[in-house]
């Protein structure tokens, strides 16, 4: 479980809290995944976590940069933009929009890096296996790094950072743009018009998928100077298929009176929040539990 906190100075009794509850392993069945029951005893350190935020223009952020730790804490002035912090997270991983009052810069675009690692191959199968293979390609080193923006009165869109060509006339907007409505020979031309080195990879009349395949092998063999990060649509069908390897949500508001908030019963996000800290430490007991059990009625001997 990762938790994250924001309080002014001086500090309210309980401040902004962002819970990101971590991924339980799952049992994947038939494209499906089911809780298996006791949580496994995998170490902690080894499950997926949010590892980095970088926001830009969201509300009192120009360009902010923030490690995520396993429980921290932003303290600040009263609009330094703490909360802000936590909003920005939520806005990536609920797939949230924005509002006029979100732009600091109405010119320009808000944009959220969220990056989450330590996925590894027990992760994987929590995703679908028809797409396991096209996610497990997005991610680098174990990392996978979301980055959703959104215009002022344009639609929010998730992408993923991708090491592409520096060079913008090796992008893939670009080559989409020269291909389109093309094909033969005139897609050909149009394509080693716009890169050269395509001439010696292409037949005299190739089809759009040809040149696809084409760009890809020769994108893979440009120098590591030549690649940059860059944030880059999924593949089709691929958005919903990542949504398991991410961490759920809880935000808990700034409160006056926590006693009613964090009563064990009801549907408040306090009592959310109890029943996951609960659940992380619920094995550390089941010894003494067990040997609860074992005794079972009181017994007399005799002597």
């Amino acid at each position: 479980m990762r938790v994250v906190g924001a309080c002014s100075t001086p500090p309210p009794l309980v401040g902004s809290v962002l819970t990101l509850a971590p991924m339980m392993r799952l049992k994947a069945q038939a494209g499906r995944a089911s809780f298996r029951g006791r949580r496994p005893t995998r170490s902690r350190e080894l499950y997926v976590r949010l590892a980095h935020v970088r926001i830009k223009n969201f509300r009192a952020h120009s360009d902010t940069e923030l490690p995520l730790p396993q429980l921290g804490c932003l303290i600040g002035e009263n609009n330094a933009g703490k909360s802000s912090v936590l909003h920005a997270v939520q806005y990536v991983l609920e797939d949230k929009k924005l509002s006029a009052e979100d732009f600091r810069d109405p010119e320009l675009p808000v944009s959220v890096e969220l990056s989450i690692e330590r996925i590894d191959e027990e992760d994987m199968r929590r995703v679908n296996e028809t797409h396991r293979d096209r996610v497990r390609d997005m991610l680098r080193g174990g990392v996978l790094t979301i980055v959703r923006a959104q215009e002022l009165d344009g639609k929010a869109e998730s992408k993923y950072l991708k090491l592409g060509p520096s060079d913008p006339s090796w992008s893939q907007e670009s080559l989409a743009s020269t291909i389109k409505g093309k094909k033969g020979a005139q897609l050909r031309q149009a394509v080693v018009e716009l890169l050269p080195p395509m001439d010696d990879a292409l037949p005299a009349a190739p089809t759009q998928q040809h040149i696809k395949d084409a760009w890809n092998e020769l994108v893979e063999q440009l120098p590591p100077e030549e690649l940059e990060e860059t944030p880059t649509a999924y593949p089709t069908g691929i958005a919903q298929s990542v949504k398991p390897l991410l961490s759920s949500v809880i935000y808990i508001e700034a409160v006056k009176d926590a006693s009613i908030e964090a009563k064990s019963t009801g549907t408040s996000a306090f009592s959310k929040l109890l029943e996951l800290l609960f659940n992380e430490v619920a094995d550390q007991f089941s010894d003494i539990n067990d040997q609860f059990h074992s005794w079972g009625s009181p017994q007399v001997v005799d002597t």
